[in-house]
């Protein structure tokens, strides 16, 4: 689930569609895409160390009961949400006003797996 989240992660970055072929065309339209990409690494990092965390707590646990599959689903649930709110921002970043409602929606989603 882990690999899927990051995955979809990086599927939201699409190569930048350019009216005109030339070189100072791609490197605007890649400048553009520093919010979203900036997003994704935040974003991946984030994953990873959810990850790492929830490995090294599994080496803690003598046993695995009911109630802890239930809430490691829920945590998985969660670190899934992440790439949609990442897009938001990455998309909205440069947009305004925007930002006031894709930031938290992002932070958001960044912490829900904490609260799992």
């Amino acid at each position: 689930m882990i690999a899927i989240a990051i995955t979809l992660l990086a599927l939201e970055i699409k190569v930048p569609v350019l009216e005109h072929s030339d070189a100072s065309a791609l490197k605007s339209a890649l400048i553009l895409k520093w919010p979203l990409l900036l997003a994704t690494l935040l974003s991946f990092v984030a994953i990873g160390t959810y990850w790492v965390n929830h490995h090294q707590l599994l080496r803690l646990l003598r046993g695995i009961n009911h109630g802890f599959i239930l809430i490691t689903l829920f945590w998985l649930l969660c670190v899934c949400l992440i790439p949609f709110p990442t897009a938001v921002l990455g998309e909205t970043w440069l947009h305004g006003d925007s930002i006031n409602i894709s930031a938290p929606l992002y932070l958001g989603g960044l912490a829900l797996p904490s609260f799992a």
